[in-house]
């Protein structure tokens, strides 16, 4: 299979498994478990098991629903983009570049990188205070 339809048949057949097993790993409570449970119990699958997930990867084309997710992120990071609003920082910068326009010297942009990076850190500082 792997000659015929290339790396991909290895994402179908784990998708396969996974999916046709979902119910006995979600009765798992912790990762070491699920792992643990296709480790020792996948491998073990009886010959009707095995045909059943050969013939649901040659009927399975995930191209297209690859493609449908890939144009749906786009789309969605886009409107993350566009949506998100600038903070105060972010804010700040964009005024001083558009006021400024003349070029730095590697000093000056070190420094308003530096002072960038220290307001930053305390916005960082003040969410992670709220967060507590």
């Amino acid at each position: 299979m792997i000659f015929l339809q290339g790396s991909e048949v290895i994402f179908k057949v784990a998708l396969s498994l996974l999916g046709s097993h979902k119910p006995l790993i979600l009765q798992h409570e912790n990762l070491e478990t699920i792992v643990d449970f296709i480790k020792n119990t996948l491998p073990n699958l009886g010959l009707v098991q095995m045909e059943k997930t050969i013939n649901q990867v040659f009927e399975m084309d995930i191209a297209k629903q690859l493609q449908a997710y890939e144009v749906e992120y786009h789309v969605l990071q886009e409107e993350l983009i566009d949506s998100s609003p600038l903070n105060e920082v972010e804010y700040h910068v964009l005024q001083e570049e558009l006021i400024d326009s003349s070029p730095l010297s590697d000093n000056q942009r070190m420094d308003k990188l530096e002072k960038t990076n220290s307001s930053l850190r305390k916005q960082n500082l003040d969410l992670l205070e709220q967060l507590q």
